[in-house]
Parts: C-alpha cells; structure tokens; sequence
C-alpha cells in the first residue's frame, strides 16, 4: 500500500476496514487515518465495486467510525479506494 492513499482491507473474519495510509510501520503493518469498519454492506460480497466507487453501496453499508488512528496488518486482501473514505465523505 502507499501512504496518501485510501484503502479497503480484508483483515480476516469479517473484519473489513477503509481508511487512509499514512505511515508504513512494519513489512507489511501500516497506520490508517480515517479509519472505519464496513460493519455491514446490506448487499453481500461486494467489496470491489465499493472500493471503485459505487455511491449507491456505499450509502448503503453501515460502518463504525474510529476516532483514532490504527495499525493496521495487510494479511488477506486490499483494494484501492476510489475518493474519500467514508468518514472523509461523512458516509453515517
């Protein structure tokens, strides 16, 4: 992942976070701003279109936003998200 750049990761079971990199931490550990859990996306399996950008899932998911940044391990999966995050878009 690159620093600046927003993310969607797959942290393994269930545990699918958005947030912005802004610090590489470790091989393959890095800190996250903005950082918010996709808690439900009410659509299934649809992490790739949400991470290239459909509003009308995004709007749809519910998340859990965090106040603090977040370390964050690269062990399953991530996409590139496309724009803000959710917390940066003030997606509820």
């Amino acid at each position: 992942m690159e620093t600046g750049k927003a993310y969607l990761v797959h942290c393994g079971d269930w545990h699918t976070i958005v947030g912005r990199v802004v610090a590489q931490v470790g091989p393959f550990t890095y800190r996250m701003e903005s950082v918010s859990k996709i808690a439900e996306t009410n659509n299934g399996d649809c992490w790739e279109k949400l991470a290239e950008g459909d509003r009308a899932l995004r709007e749809a998911c519910n998340y859990k936003h965090y106040k603090t940044a977040a370390i964050v391990p690269l062990n399953v999966l991530c996409f590139e998200w496309v724009g803000k995050t959710p917390q940066e878009d003030n997606l509820a």
